[in-house]
């Protein structure tokens, strides 16, 4: 940076990289030098240093992995990294829900616990649960798979069917109802229309040919699961779930169209009747769902999924939707997929458990694990970052951005808030789940609670005003993430685990370029193209100006970059959005000034100076920051079973790509190495921020 001691005089905390997460754990000094010994033996086991790092720097970080964690040899699809880390904040949340011999459980923790070993005895009970299922089916009329010929399809009404179910429970079929956040009040809820719920966890999944593996797994749990707890036939289930599964593929066709417009979309019932004509009679729906027509305007998030449904609707046998339905619905009281060992159905549970109780099972590791003191130490990364971001888009880099979209950027930044979700106070349990109860032996009549709880909560919640649960809106991650409608940054209790993406004894550098890098990442979405359009308070309003051309040039770019990499002989797939990797290399770029800024602050001593680095490798701290972040990455695939060399998910480029593309964009990297300076490459980068 060309002006670190202008950054010194921002007030940067910087507590994380030295002091103040010694309050959360005593280390001798010993036991720092042991955990420092043991990080540079890993990070030097998954290394190739015989690559030129300038040539192939994930080679370089990763190449040793398949050799570490090779994919084959452990049949599975693939190995990495965050998989690893994933597998051990599930192994805490396992430890957390399974002891029930706690002394300090709450009533709930009770609950909660009790939920999880119903889920274990499902094996016990599952001829029970089998008859239940169907009774729920028997609920909203009759699947046809079920009853054969004596299925009327003249008794058939799709919408009524999926607005009972939506209105009962709370389980969004074909038409996704979801009561939200007012755009410009927050502090009241307004009904919005988007997308269902699908079986798959991403839409680019149904579509990419790259995923077939994916869908062919899908397809064999529809017809494992007709068979399992319906009873279907073996080739008669085959014919149902390929049905069931080209259906789901269809609608997704359009779901895959929708992106998040500035355009204002509030209609009223009336307006989106006409929109949609009498195949799609929303007014109709609502109408069904709340009790009664919700007052004033509807959100329509999803235009052209609706549109391409009154299609697939004209063209799909009465039969095929209705089986559909009825699957869709049954699907929420099953563990997916069928778990085939001990092991897998602990992991099927606590996923099921976090499902349903995220923001209690977050809470009970909060408390019994030494995290506390973690959170301001999280928090101040979180301001430091801000600062370094405020101050270098003043810079004359970024001039393009002119100096009222500067002013907006600014005040955006500052009124960010940070949730650690932790739920310390947890007041709201209560209010949540006083009045559930929960059999250690049903884990049916526990799910169908559970729905019929929220489905009285939904209806409810259009005239309320209350506090906002941010649980509802966050996937089951252990990363940070951004929520545009929010301007809201939160943080899960594993992110904050140490050993995963920091520790005390760790060189800062280490700390910056993992916990550093996913909270910069997810901050420079509160300034990107989606992020443009949201004001500081969360509210939909456009603020970018005339800079908003400028910007969409510069994400150009990075899509015209990633659709040429070649892997394995074939062309990557090309990424449904580029803002992940956009997010990524300034991201990055942002973190590594922040741990610049640090490291050549001549008053923070010298004392510790020693510690910057790892012992046994022999990278100076800046090199160190590359790597760290590099091994975030490292993966093998299994091209046995894919018969690729990557797979992707749509949205994030495969690890090496992840690694290679974004530091493609950053002369910072090539100044690190001291790699040749490539006048030819240099006209390829790309930046936004």
């Amino acid at each position: 940076m060309r002006s670190p001691n202008i950054l010194w005089s921002l007030g940067l905390t910087i507590c994380l990289y030295n002091c103040c997460l010694a309050a959360a754990f005593e280390y001798t000094t010993f036991n720092m030098e042991a955990i420092r010994q043991s990080k540079s033996q890993n990070m030097l086991k998954y290394m190739n240093r015989h690559v030129d790092p300038c040539s192939n720097f994930y080679e370089f970080a990763c190449g040793n992995w398949p050799n570490v964690y090779p994919a084959k040899l452990s049949n599975l699809l693939e190995t990495n990294s965050l998989q690893n880390i994933q597998a051990d904040v599930d192994h805490v949340m396992l430890s957390v829900v399974s002891d029930s011999n706690i002394n300090t459980d709450t009533p709930i923790d009770k609950k909660v616990k009790a939920f999880y070993h119903s889920c274990m005895n499902l094996r016990n009970s599952e001829q029970v649960h089998k008859t239940k299922l169907k009774a729920l089916i028997a609920e909203f009329g009759q699947m046809p798979v079920l009853v054969g010929n004596e299925w009327d399809e003249n008794k058939f009404d799709w919408l009524k069917t999926v607005a009972d179910i939506a209105n009962k429970y709370d389980i969004n079929i074909i038409l996704g109802r979801y009561i939200r956040p007012d755009l410009v009040d927050k502090k009241k809820y307004t009904v919005n229309l988007d997308l269902p719920q699908f079986g798959l966890d991403k839409i680019s999944m149904y579509l990419d040919q790259a995923n077939g593996m994916f869908i062919n797994e899908y397809f064999m749990g529809i017809a494992q699961q007709l068979g399992q707890y319906l009873d279907v036939d073996e080739a008669m289930a085959q014919v149902v779930a390929r049905e069931i599964l080209g259906f789901e593929m269809s609608l997704a066709m359009g779901a895959a169209n929708e992106s998040m417009p500035f355009t204002d979309q509030l209609l009223t019932a009336a307006e989106l009747k006409e929109d949609y004509s009498s195949d799609v009679d929303i007014e109709k729906y609502l109408t069904i769902v709340q009790g009664n027509m919700p007052k004033g305007r509807i959100l329509d998030k999803a235009p052209e999924y609706h549109r391409n449904l009154i299609k697939v609707l004209k063209r799909t046998p009465k039969r095929a939707v209705a089986n559909y339905i009825y699957y869709s619905l049954i699907r929420n009281f099953l563990i997916s997929p069928p778990p085939m060992s001990y092991e897998a159905l602990q992991a099927s549970c606590v996923t099921l458990t976090r499902k349903h109780f995220g923001d209690v099972v977050d809470n009970m590791v909060y408390r019994r694990t030494h995290i506390k003191d973690a959170e301001r130490a999280v928090i101040n990364m979180v301001y430091d970052l801000r600062a370094v971001l405020e101050f270098t888009l003043r810079t004359r880099e970024f001039s393009w951005i002119g100096q009222r979209v500067q002013k907006k950027i600014n005040e955006k930044l500052k009124a960010m808030k940070v949730i650690i979700k932790s739920y310390e106070n947890n007041n709201n349990f209560v209010w949540k789940y006083g009045l559930l109860i929960v059999d250690v032996n049903d884990l049916f009549g526990n799910l169908k609670s559970i729905h019929l709880i929220r489905g009285i909560s939904a209806r409810s919640r259009i005239s309320d005003r209350m506090e906002v649960y941010y649980e509802e809106e966050t996937p089951l991650s252990f990363l940070p993430k951004y929520l545009l409608e929010h301007n809201a940054l939160v943080i899960p209790v594993g992110f904050l685990q140490p050993f995963f993406f920091w520790s005390l004894p760790y060189p800062p550098a280490i700390n910056l370029a993992q916990m550093g890098f996913f909270i910069a990442h997810e901050i420079i979405h509160a300034i990107d193209k989606d992020g443009a359009q949201f004001g500081k308070e969360g509210e939909m309003r456009f603020w970018f100006d005339g800079a908003y051309a400028i910007l969409k040039e510069r994400m150009d770019c990075f899509k015209n970059q990633y659709k040429g990499y070649i892997f394995g002989g074939a062309e990557l797939p090309e990424l449904q959005s580029q803002a992940e990797n956009i997010a990524d290399a300034s991201g990055l770029r942002l973190a590594y000034r922040t741990y610049v800024a640090w490291e050549e602050n001549p008053y923070r001593g010298i004392s510790n100076r020693t510690v910057e680095t790892l012992p046994n490798m022999p990278y100076s701290g800046k090199q160190l920051f590359f790597i760290s972040f590099a091994q975030l990455w490292c993966s093998d695939v299994n091209s046995a079973m894919t018969n690729l060399p990557v797979v992707t998910n749509g949205e994030n480029a495969p690890g090496s790509f992840k690694v290679m593309g974004t530091l493609s964009h950053l002369d910072e990297f090539a100044q690190a190495f001291q790699c040749p300076n490539n006048n030819d490459d240099r006209k390829a980068k790309c930046s936004v921020y």
